[in-house]
């Protein structure tokens, strides 16, 4: 017991995912061919850990995850399937897109968190995004791509990198952008997220997803193309 403790502890230091890529990404529905999809379009979510969604006991995650949130917002106009991964970087999204996002005719993307704790330069998180982006593009499928999530730390240089790549995006005019930055901020305290609203540092709890998914909610309505 001593040893697969140390085991476990061990994998946490690392940062390693306690669930394995199968039991974690592909605990899936299949897929229903489009003649099964009653018009309504495909939107795979990938991401990180938060984009997987954490389930939460309040105060504090209880390990495992909860896919609801995506569903929850725009599950009644569109079928959603949620691809995020706890601990990817934006590398670990350009290996995985072509399993992540076959068929889709919408793509949302959530990344970029992991990153900046890891001082992975924003140039470099804003050239796998360009990446994605046009990845998207050349198979035919509308991304969307989110923006970093604020958080609570006491580490700064994660604060410099998520600004940098945030302001690229917000900027691209051409881009359809779901500012999830904006909508999880503290007014009170710009950059950070309400305190109340955060299982960690970094994840939101279920009050801090509600909000998420109600912003989602009215962003599709008035911004996705198929509603245009």
């Amino acid at each position: 017991h001593v040893f697969l403790l140390l085991i476990l502890i061990a994998m946490i230091t690392a940062g390693c995912s306690l669930f394995s890529d199968d039991e974690w990404q592909y605990a899936q529905t299949p897929i229903p061919p489009p003649e099964e999809r009653n018009g309504k379009p495909l939107v795979m979510i990938v991401g990180d850990s938060i984009a997987a969604g954490w389930e939460i006991c309040d105060p504090t995650p209880c390990g495992g995850i909860e896919r609801d949130w995506w569903q929850g917002a725009i599950g009644d106009q569109a079928w959603v399937f949620n691809r995020g991964v706890g601990n990817s970087t934006t590398a670990d999204l350009l290996e995985r897109w072509q399993r992540d996002t076959k068929d889709a005719d919408y793509i949302i993307i959530l990344t970029g968190i992991n990153d900046a704790f890891h001082n992975v330069s924003s140039e470099n998180i804003i050239k796998n995004l360009e990446s994605m982006y046009r990845r998207a593009i050349d198979q035919g499928t509308v991304p969307i791509i989110a923006t970093i999530l604020p958080f609570n730390s006491d580490q700064q240089t994660p604060y410099v990198i998520v600004e940098q790549v945030n302001a690229y995006l917000v900027n691209q005019e051409d881009w359809l952008i779901l500012d999830l930055h904006t909508a999880f901020e503290d007014p009170e305290n710009p950059d950070h997220a309400r305190p109340d609203e955060l299982a960690t540092a970094l994840h939101p709890n279920a009050k801090g997803y509600a909000r998420l998914t109600d912003y989602v909610r009215e962003w599709w309505t008035e911004n996705s193309p198929s509603n245009r």
